[in-house]
């Protein structure tokens, strides 16, 4: 008998152990949390200015809705493409759906890299859901479909293979997240930057992995120049424009 419940115990515990397994379920499980088809009010902003930025005539008189697209150009041109096709509502659900398994490829793979087992994955999951993903400012990783949804993926791609010991590779993926989100995928570079410092990494490799970047990166800095000099706002609008955007948009 206890031969008999060790193996059916063995059994489940390599069923639970079973990346397949793993990825399902943890795609169900955190979709229940967060997939829905009411767009959070920051959704709402960017699927308005995505549609407006694919679609010009969509609403061609509110000015409102038609800015430079700036650092969310990659998202824009994405978002933009589906929400030609596809109701608001329509869109953040199924953006969420697809971008929870986005999130969880990298992830998971950290996860058994770290050799954590399907338990403490669980509990890890649960701990950050319920501390509300973020000490400050309401950030999150898990939840609704923004240009940072993107970069996360990426980011966490990043620091997969910067756990492998493939710098170049994370250089890469750390790149290609700061095309979709500057602020994550940059502090996540500076991160890695001084991780690098740290650790003594040869000088030659930190030049050739700072040209690696610069070299992904540079077509959006070049738009973000030009988009910035070409905006015709004097001095005094631009002033204007960040109280405005700091203290009524947001004041945290």
């Amino acid at each position: 008998m206890i031969t008999q419940r060790s193996a059916t115990f063995a059994r489940i515990a390599s069923f639970l152990e079973n990346p397949l397994f793993q990825f399902f379920f943890f795609w169900l499980f955190l979709s229940l949390q967060f997939v829905n088809a009411v767009p959070t009010a920051n959704e709402e902003n960017y699927f308005t200015l995505a549609k407006q930025f694919y679609q010009p005539d969509w609403m061609p008189q509110v000015w409102q809705f038609t800015e430079f697209a700036g650092t969310r150009l990659l998202y824009q041109y994405i978002s933009g493409f589906f929400l030609s096709f596809m109701s608001f509502e329509a869109f953040a659900f199924t953006a969420r759906l697809i971008s929870i398994p986005l999130l969880l490829w990298p992830l998971l793979k950290i996860f058994r890299l770290l050799g954590l087992n399907f338990i403490s994955q669980l509990l890890v999951l649960l701990i950050y859901i319920f501390l509300g993903q973020s000490f400050f400012a309401g950030g999150w990783i898990i939840g609704g479909f923004e240009a940072k949804t993107f970069a996360y993926v990426l980011v966490l791609a990043a620091l997969y293979q910067l756990l492998l010991g493939k710098e170049n590779y994370a250089i890469v993926f750390a790149a290609l997240g700061t095309l979709f989100h500057v602020l994550v995928g940059g502090w996540f570079t500076i991160a890695m930057g001084i991780f690098f410092l740290v650790t003594r990494y040869p000088f030659k490799k930190l030049l050739l992995s700072g040209f690696i970047w610069l070299a992904i990166t540079s077509p959006l800095l070049i738009y973000l120049i030009i988009g910035i000099w070409n905006s015709g706002l004097s001095q005094e609008e631009m002033k204007l424009a960040d109280f405005t955007y700091t203290h009524i948009r947001a004041p945290h």
